[in-house]
């Protein structure tokens, strides 16, 4: 018998651009855990729970080519770097379009392959 895969959707580790629109405070220091259901990532403050943030991304796999997508979620987890300062926020995406997960899906396999 195969392993069960717990996770259903693939993701990658990788630093994104990420620009959080109303709350210009909050930084992506790093670390980043992306999927299609949402993104994990560590911030320079703490992020209250439950907050709706509304922020883009850049999904550019080449410089040519402008691939960013903008859009709400809600923060389900943030807690204290152990190894690391500040904090990591855990986002959920909710309300994305078949199309914006389709592109995140597609910017998560280019990623993978270039390894």
């Amino acid at each position: 018998m195969g392993m069960i895969e717990k996770r259903k959707t693939a993701r990658i580790y990788k630093k994104i651009k990420i620009e959080v629109k109303k709350d210009a405070k909050i930084r992506n220091l790093g670390s980043i855990d992306l999927s299609s259901m949402g993104i994990r990532f560590r911030t320079n403050k703490k992020v209250p729970l439950f907050d709706q943030l509304d922020f883009s991304m850049d999904l550019s796999t080449d410089e040519k080519k402008k691939n960013e997508l903008s859009f709400r979620a809600t923060v389900i987890r943030c807690e204290k770097c152990k190894n690391a300062k500040g904090y990591q926020v855990t986002l959920f995406f909710h309300d994305l379009k078949k199309s914006e997960i389709k592109k995140i899906e597609q910017y998560i396999e280019k990623l993978r392959i270039k390894k």
